[in-house]
């Protein structure tokens, strides 16, 4: 608790020397914020997810990081180059947070080890695709690419201290606070705005 809360007086500390304490009444800062914090909670759930298959710490976030930087980098090539629907993105991103409660695990452990990098890491690091489209997408509407990455990573500093309930109640309970934080970000973004395409 004391490390915690010394993070998060850090990165407050941080954020106020760069006025970029925004996030507290802006609701488009906080979708970024709470994007931050989803993200985090992602890359937790996936390496203790995955190490029910690969076993071995390095190889598990060998997998775990390598599936999702190739993830967002697509995301964000094609950010780039097409527009997407934000709500469709959202969409997707929250049935598949919502269908990991009931993905067959155990059934991919039986797979070769091939198959299991394939079907598990592409498993874990496909809401990461979704979510870096809404986060580029947001990003060129909104712009101020400094504040928003501020905020950004001050989630991932409260995704960072939440991730700790995996010691409370397993890792059932980051895919609740995952989904929960995507939920957060989502309504944030859609509330401030009459119509997002």
């Amino acid at each position: 608790m004391v490390t915690a809360a010394l993070f998060l007086l850090m990165a407050w500390v941080v954020l106020r020397k760069t006025n970029c304490l925004a996030w507290k009444t802006s609701l488009q800062h906080l979708h970024f914020f709470f994007l931050g914090a989803g993200f985090l909670l992602l890359e937790t759930k996936g390496v203790t997810q995955l190490s029910l298959l690969f076993g071995g710490t390095w190889i598990v976030n060998s997998v775990v990081i390598a599936a999702f930087l190739a993830m967002a980098l697509v995301a964000n090539a094609l950010a780039g180059y097409y527009k997407f629907s934000t709500v469709a993105m959202y969409s997707i991103l929250l049935v598949l947070l919502i269908s990991d409660f009931w993905f067959p695990y155990s059934t991919i452990n039986g797979l070769n080890s091939g198959a299991k990098l394939l079907v598990g890491g592409g498993w874990e690091a496909l809401p990461v695709f979704f979510s870096g489209i809404v986060f580029s997408s947001s990003l060129q509407r909104f712009g101020h690419p400094a504040e928003v990455l501020g905020v950004n990573l001050f989630g991932a500093v409260l995704g960072g201290i939440l991730e700790n309930a995996v010691m409370i109640g397993g890792t059932p309970i980051l895919k609740a606070l995952a989904l929960l934080m995507y939920a957060a970000s989502a309504f944030a973004l859609f509330r401030p705005h009459e119509s997002v395409v």
